[in-house]
């Protein structure tokens, strides 16, 4: 039976920095480091609302920046399982052209012991540039993820990550794969992460978030 999680409501605020800010295995900072602030507020019923800030890279137009907003609920199965819904919409300000990157998803994810995720997202609003016409395309946007984490010797943990992203745009779809591997380690209210991101976007001409290298990427959160 599902129940909701047991917490009484409560504001939790997060700051961080990236060596190179990726989502779905695609650089948004354009290899550049990024800041991040985020705010939640969760409640003693398994709801929580989330509003975040990531500045980004500066092109010609100044400062670009991320701003974001979730709503989720969080369904507690039993001790082990543990079943989430939600969904956030992402707004890049400061730059004439990657406001066509602004976006909404639904995800669910299923996730048992925190050590296996699996997750499915819809984004009916989805774009990416094509390296061939050489303009944006928007579509409908699918995926799913599947991510793992192994305690390995006091606060240390092996992660690994792989997904897939499709999309359906102008009658044609597009898919790409992506992966991860890497530690974390947690120490108090900070985290750190360290991970081998790779992604095979560019061969299907998903250049909208320019496609990073194949690279280490370093973070650091500090939760409180």
């Amino acid at each position: 039976m599902f129940t909701g999680a047991a917490q009484a409501n409560d504001w939790r605020t997060s700051v961080g920095w990236a060596s190179d800010y990726r989502v779905r295995g695609l650089s948004i900072s354009n290899r550049e480091p990024a800041a991040m602030l985020d705010l939640t507020l969760r409640g003693d019923t398994g709801w929580a609302l989330g509003a975040g800030l990531a500045a980004l890279n500066r092109d010609t137009g100044g400062r670009r920046s991320l701003l974001s907003a979730s709503l989720s609920q969080v369904w507690q199965c039993d001790a082990d399982w543990r079943f989430d819904l939600a969904l956030a919409h992402g707004r890049y300000t400061g730059s004439g052209s990657r406001h066509a990157y602004n976006t909404d998803e639904w995800s669910a994810t299923l996730a048992w012991r925190g050590q296996l995720t699996a997750s499915l997202l819809a984004a009916p609003h989805a774009t990416r540039w094509d390296t061939v016409t050489g303009r944006p395309q928007t579509g409908t946007g699918v995926g799913a993820e599947l991510s793992g984490r192994q305690r390995l010797l006091g606060p240390v943990a092996l992660d690994l990550g792989l997904g897939v992203f499709s999309l359906n745009a102008e009658g044609s779809r597009r898919s790409y794969g992506y992966s991860n591997v890497g530690l974390a380690a947690t120490v108090g209210p900070v985290q750190g992460y360290l991970s081998y991101i790779s992604n095979r976007a560019e061969q299907q001409g998903f250049a909208g978030a320019r496609r990073a290298k194949d690279a280490w990427v370093a973070s650091l959160l500090w939760t409180f």
